[in-house]
């Protein structure tokens, strides 16, 4: 199949329809509404409060085991790896904004790009999550942070080989894996936005 072109006067990557059926173009364009939807979707979301409605300033964060109250000092590495994580998730906003555009503009060498950016980025946040996971008021919140962080890098990293490789069929495997991670993340970020402000004020707190 010949490279086809796309909006813009750009050209997409030559896709292979291994399968002899003449679906290549039908299995990209399935993977373009995935992955176009889900992103979209995380990227639209408006992100979580950090504290209860009508909770006066200084309120223990909602999100937070009750185990680690404001006032109880969290291991040194748990508040700037929950700080970190809080950055991360604007980040991945972002990207969900920009693979919207790749995906709207059919532009298979920016979707490549942004899922390459996705993949450094998940890569550089899992060490975060790691550390919440470490301290066990939050262990399952980091666990699961961990898990969702590790498939959401793993689907990013496939989306970016594929679309390198042309394989349509992989394109739309790695569009419905990273699907899949965004929904494990998102059912994790009210609680990890809900330790954000408690982490800053220790922060804070440290330099004094």
């Amino acid at each position: 199949m010949n490279a086809r072109p796309c909006r813009n006067g750009r050209s997409s990557a030559r896709i292979v329809d291994r399968s002899g059926s003449g679906r290549a173009s039908v299995v990209l364009s399935l993977a373009s509404v995935v992955l176009g939807l889900t992103l979209a979707a995380c990227a639209s979301t408006p992100p979580p409060s950090s504290t209860a409605a009508g909770s006066p300033p200084g309120s223990p964060p909602t999100g937070g085991p009750s185990e680690s109250p404001v006032g109880t000092f969290w291991p040194e590495q748990v508040p700037p790896a929950i700080v970190a994580l809080g950055g991360g998730d604007n980040e991945i906003r972002k990207a969900g904004v920009d693979m919207a555009a790749a995906v709207d503009a059919q532009d298979l060498r920016r979707m490549r790009g942004v899922a390459d950016g996705l993949a450094n980025l998940t890569a550089a946040l899992l060490p975060h999550a790691q550390a919440v996971s470490g301290y066990a008021p939050f262990g399952d919140l980091g666990k699961r942070a961990v898990t969702a962080l590790t498939h959401l890098h793993d689907g990013a990293v496939a989306l970016r080989d594929a679309i390198a490789a042309g394989n349509a069929e992989e394109i739309l495997a790695a569009s419905t894996a990273i699907g899949g991670a965004l929904e494990e993340y998102g059912a994790i970020r009210p609680a990890l936005s809900d330790l954000v402000p408690e982490a800053l004020r220790q922060q804070r707190a440290l330099l004094k």
